[in-house]
Order: structure tokens, then C-alpha cells, then sequence
């Protein structure tokens, strides 16, 4: 790694479920370094069966464990923020589960892709997901993050006909 400190989010959107269990959704993913430690943030949003937004933040102290036994850098970080999000997709695939009486949505298979591009842009644009963007935007301890979702809520959505 660079001396330069990290500030790095990724894209990804959930895939393998049937349309109905979340709707659209997507997971940013966070990275911030600061001089003694790393910072990593999920935010998993979903549209069905009503628009919600489920987060976790977790610092990584890069003294707390030996370097022969693992490198606490960025990609560290990013993979166990993937790994949190994974087990909130199991917990919130329980849940509609047992809301919906249908035991074996909750052994779906999933995963997530990362995508090159962000897909926030034409959320914004569609009218989706406007309250969870504007409160990441708010929440975000990314600055970089933060910066890209200001300009994404100053855009005009799209008007139906």
C-alpha cells in the first residue's frame, strides 16, 4: 500500500434472489484510513416490500492482530464489510421468510456483484431510493463517498409523462 491514505467506495448489486423478496438493490461499501486505523461501511439498500436502508460501521485498528497472521490494508476491509452485508441479506432473508410463511426463501442463494459503474445516478434519476442516498450522503465517513452523492442529489429527476 501507498503512503497516501485510503478513501475508496465500491458498488454492488444482489443477485441470484427472485425480484419480489428485495426489489432493486444495491450495497456501497466504504473504506477510510486515517493515521492509526481503517474505517469500512456497508449500506445495503432495498425496495420491496417497502424502501429501506440497513448500514454498519467498524473500525480496524491495524496494531490489533500480528502482520504474520493478517495485513489489515483495504482489501481487508472491504471483504468483511462484503462479509457483514452477506450475513444482513441471511438475517433479512429470515425475516421475509417468516413474514411471508415461506420457509425456504431463507436458504436462497446470493451474491453480490461488483459493478463497474454506480447504479446511484439512475436510481436518482428513476425517483429510487431518494431518502437512502440523501442519508448516506449524510452518514457516509467517506469523504469521497459523501462528495459523489452531493452532486447525485442535486440532479433532477426524471419527470413521468
Amino acid at each position: 500500500m501507498s503512503n497516501s491514505l485510503t478513501n475508496e467506495y465500491r458498488f454492488h448489486e444482489l443477485s441470484g434472489l427472485a425480484p419480489g423478496v428485495f426489489g432493486e438493490c444495491y450495497l456501497v461499501t466504504t473504506c477510510t484510513q486515517t493515521a492509526h486505523d481503517f474505517w469500512g461501511e456497508y449500506y445495503f439498500m432495498t425496495f420491496r416490500p417497502n424502501e429501506r436502508l440497513d448500514r454498519d460501521r467498524c473500525s480496524y485498528d491495524q496494531a490489533m492482530a500480528p502482520r504474520e497472521l493478517i495485513n489489515i490494508d483495504a482489501d481487508f476491509v472491504f471483504e468483511e464489510q462484503l462479509s457483514a452485508a452477506r450475513m444482513k441479506v441471511i438475517d433479512r432473508l429470515e425475516e421475509r421468510a417468516k413474514q411471508g410463511n415461506l420457509p425456504a426463501l431463507e436458504f436462497s442463494p446470493f451474491e453480490f456483484k461488483l459493478l463497474k459503474a454506480s447504479p446511484l445516478v439512475g436510481c436518482w434519476l428513476r425517483n429510487k431510493f431518494h431518502s437512502s442516498i440523501a442519508e448516506i450522503a449524510k452518514q457516509t465517513a467517506s469523504s469521497a463517498l459523501q462528495s459523489y452523492l452531493r452532486g447525485v442529489t442535486r440532479l433532477t429527476p426524471i419527470r413521468a409523462a
